[in-house]
């Protein structure tokens, strides 16, 4: 069968890739799809008797007679597959996100019927020498595929004729052809399908719609010690297992930090919450208490079998009543609410409100670690819930230095000692496991037994050490997926842990979890680097080829200008754009940062819904960093609007105004009809180039409002621009249903969209830069090529950072909305 190949290869339970089925319509199209798997690479697609002849090509179509790219041909794909765009899911054969980057008509030079151009193609496939005339969105003209036998049967080499097409500059060379989005937005808007979807859910207590992203809880940074604060919150913290509740009546699903499913784990918790008939998202820790009614996490553990001690479920967050989401609320005002309902309706026993006291951590703490309970987790007053992320504004504080661990092997027991003798410890650094020493204490007979059953089923012949040379003889190692809660006396100068004693279990944890830096704290003194531009390999590299620049020059640039872009990039993940071979190399998105790097560059892990996974984010917080970005290829800084501290709310709101084939002079016309409308309703607004052909407007937030406010808000007034100026401007996304038109791209207020940061080097002839104005400066005069790397400092000497009020106290937005209602009356 034609697409035998093509089906093994897939799952279609687990891609939303169509299932190959031979088309017996002739339709003589071809496809060219950008594909961000384990590297960049293109695909080049034509229809041929009913399938979808296809050829894998690394560096893209060429569009010179001088170029011959290496094209790989591959599985015959479905015709249906022209149309695919979206992502794929991790695990599956070519997981990552697929983008279709041109389509268009096909036809052979000399054949004039279709017979004739399926004859032609078939010949030439097996002479291996093909010959196209391609018209579509992006590529025209003739292109040849030639059979490059030195590297094998499947190596074509891929050609473009001498033509009037030939140098022809591609446009919109980033974008879908067939939606106009970027590969970003393709990721961050399709969501991984998942083929659970298909299946009818007749679960007992599912609820019928979770929130989005409130599956996920909010988690508390390390702290070394308690403090007392007249803005903050403090409770005890427990020992157990944390579990978001949702209740739709007496429906009721109870998840735990890691998407786990613990109704059948602890039915009791279920039933109590039952009882409430209430519709709300709960959070709070499941604990089983001892005698000393102190909650135990051994105890917890063994629940399901012994069903000893006495269960509960610590409630102390409300996330959502009756469906109205609470989570940007202050946090006092969520605890006011949750109080509020308890007094109305009767909790079950063992279902209770976790009490609090304000102000007095550093009492509250001593007294919990009299009582024997782990510390005290302090909480800011105002500080909204941030679902699946790591804050600043949650600290927890522990009775001892305690660190959680993968066991990555053990010794053989010694004397009386049963099932092994120690654990051997490690921790992920930079993508490498790392060992940190042993623990042989702790133990009893128990949870000798049952981490031996544990540890039997995980077994594996080599260490999973990178460096060995301390690894005791003789140890028994496993696959490192367990994970353990050790206390420690301190950590050794070679970084092993002395004194260290083994905890418990942590089955409600996975190794990803412990890789992430439980605190972030971007104010830690780093080593500086005597002369930055060291870390710059080949900076004669050329950039810039029609300047002349190159990766140093741009190194220097960035040397030049540090404190004025610093504090633009200061804790907000970096969405890296990579230029590895300069402007006119191929460039790729690249987020998730698990390489080695060097200790100044900190990183920070988001949950993303579309992969399904943390991603690590790089954070550009000192010069060191900004020029290490630098030498990766990222001639560009795209920050997000919102930092790690509140990566809910932005910093400010955004109208990037994007022409198409537009005189300039019009996107000019555009930014001064915004900004006196935002004059006009009291909105302070301040503008800069984007650095390409387009300019942003920016008006402060002060990280005060949801990103879905500031969305909402650009769009009414991206509207009413419209009804406006509709001669002039269009939000039709896609380029080409929007040609001659101005777009206002209100849809950069999104979280984890990014724009090109101010001051920011540009990808683009000149090497111009995101640059701030005045706006005096901004009249029909105005040129965007005049702000490059090599004028700018000069600019900064004479105007200083202009930039300077977009991350100030911010604006109104409640009076500026009233404003807007007025004005649009």
């Amino acid at each position: 069968m034609a697409l035998e190949k093509y089906n093994q290869k897939r799952d279609f339970k687990q891609t939303k890739e169509p299932e190959g089925k031979v088309s017996k319509d002739r339709k003589n199209t071809f496809v060219v799809q950008k594909h961000v798997a384990t590297r960049l690479h293109f695909d080049f697609r034509i229809e041929h008797n009913g399938v979808l002849l296809s050829w894998a090509v690394p560096k893209g179509v060429p569009v010179s007679s001088a170029e011959k790219h290496l094209a790989m041909m591959v599985e015959d794909h479905p015709v249906s597959y022209y149309d695919f765009e979206g992502t794929i899911p991790e695990g599956n054969y070519g997981a990552g996100t697929v983008m279709v980057w041109d389509y268009g008509d096909y036809t052979v030079p000399g054949a004039t019927t279709p017979e004739e151009i399926d004859k032609a193609i078939s010949e030439g496939l097996e002479k291996g020498d093909l010959k196209l005339e391609l018209t579509g969105a992006k590529l025209a003209g003739i292109f040849a595929l030639v059979r490059f036998k030195k590297a094998g049967d499947n190596a074509w080499l891929f050609i473009k004729d001498k033509d009037e097409y030939e140098g022809l500059k591609i446009k919109d060379e980033d974008l879908s052809a067939k939606t106009g989005k970027t590969m970003e937005e393709i990721e961050n808007s399709d969501k991984v399908w998942d083929s659970d979807k298909k299946k009818e859910i007749k679960q007992e207590h599912e609820v019928k719609q979770l929130p989005d992203r409130m599956t996920l809880p909010m988690l508390a940074s390390l702290s070394e010690d308690a403090f007392d604060n007249e803005e903050w919150i403090f409770e005890s913290k427990l020992d157990g297992y944390r579990a978001i509740a949702h209740l739709d009546g007496k429906k009721v699903k109870l998840i735990s930090r890691n998407q786990i499913d613990l109704n059948s784990k602890y039915p009791e918790i279920v039933v109590a919450l039952e009882q409430l008939e209430i519709n709300a998202v709960l959070d709070g820790e499941i604990t089983v208490l001892n005698k000393k009614k102190i909650p135990q996490f051994q105890l917890l553990q063994n629940y399901p079998r012994d069903k000893e001690g006495v269960i509960q479920y610590n409630v102390f967050d409300l996330l959502s009543l009756d469906n109205l989401d609470l989570r940007t609320l202050p946090l006092i005002d969520r605890k006011n609410a949750l109080e509020t309902l308890s007094k109305k309706i009767k909790f079950p026993n063992n279902i209770l409100i976790n009490d609090y006291v304000k102000t007095k951590g550093k009492a509250l703490f001593k007294e919990m670690i009299k009582r024997g309970f782990e510390g005290v987790v302090a909480k800011k007053a105002d500080s909204i819930y941030m679902s699946g992320e790591r804050s600043d504004n949650w600290k927890k504080f522990k009775s001892s230095k305690e660190m959680e661990c993968l066991i990555c092997g053990y010794t053989e027991p010694q004397g009386n000692r049963k099932s092994f003798g120690s654990l051997l410890l490690g921790k992920y650094k930079y993508g490498k496991l790392v060992y940190l020493g042993n623990t042989g204490s702790g133990f009893d007979d128990a949870n000798l037994k049952d981490i031996k059953e544990l540890l039997d089923k995980k077994i594996r012949k080599d260490s999973p050490f990178e460096d060995n040379s301390q690894i005791p003889k003789k140890s028994i190692f496993v696959e490192p997926v367990i994970v353990t809660d050790v206390n420690y006396a301190e950590v050794t100068s070679e970084g092993m842990l002395r004194q260290a004693i083994f905890q418990r279990i942590r089955d409600d944890k996975t190794p990803k979890d412990i890789t992430q830096n439980e605190s972030q704290n971007s104010n830690e003194e780093i080593q500086k680097i005597d002369n930055p531009l060291s870390l710059i390999s080949h900076p004669d590299k050329v950039y810039w080829p029609d300047d002349k620049y190159t990766k140093m020059d741009l190194a220097k640039y960035y040397l030049e200008v540090a404190d004025f872009i610093l504090p633009y990039l200061k804790d907000r993940p970096q969405n890296m754009n990579r230029h590895p071979d300069g402007i006119k190399g191929i460039s790729f998105y690249h987020k998730d940062y698990e390489q080695k790097h060097p200790d100044f560059v900190k990183t920070y892990g988001i949950y993303s819904d579309s992969s399904k996974k943390v991603v690590d984010y790089i954070l550009c917080n000192n010069l060191e960093t900004l020029l290490f970005l630098a030498n990766l290829g990222c001639i560009e800084m795209n920050p997000w609007v919102s930092t790690i501290d509140s990566i809910e709310n932005p910093d400010y709101l955004i109208f990037d105004i994007d022409p198409n084939d537009v005189d300039f002079k019009f996107t000019v016309d555009v930014a001064l009809k915004i900004h006196d409308l935002l004059d006009k309703i009291e909105m302070d607004n301040y503008i800069k180039t984007s650095g390409k052909r387009g300019l942003h407007i920016n008006i402060p937030l002060g990280g005060k409002y949801t990103y879905e406010n500031s969305r909402e808000f650009s769009e009414i007034v991206a509207r009413w621009l419209e009804n406006q100026l509709p001669d002039l401007i269009s939000l039709e996304r896609s380029p080409d249903k929007r040609k001659g038109k101005i777009y206002i791209d209100y849809l950069q207020n999104r979280q984890g969209q990014t724009t090109a940061s101010v001051y920011s080097a540009r990808p683009v002839i000149k090497a111009s830069v995101s640059t701030p104005l005045k706006w005096s400066e901004v009249t029909h005069k105005l040129d965007p090529k005049d702000y490059t790397i090599k004028t700018m400092a000069k600019r900064l000497d004479k105007v200083g950072d202009l930039w300077k009020p977009v991350l100030g106290k911010g604006i109104d937005m409640k009076k500026a909305v009233k404003n807007l209602q007025d004005f649009l009356k």
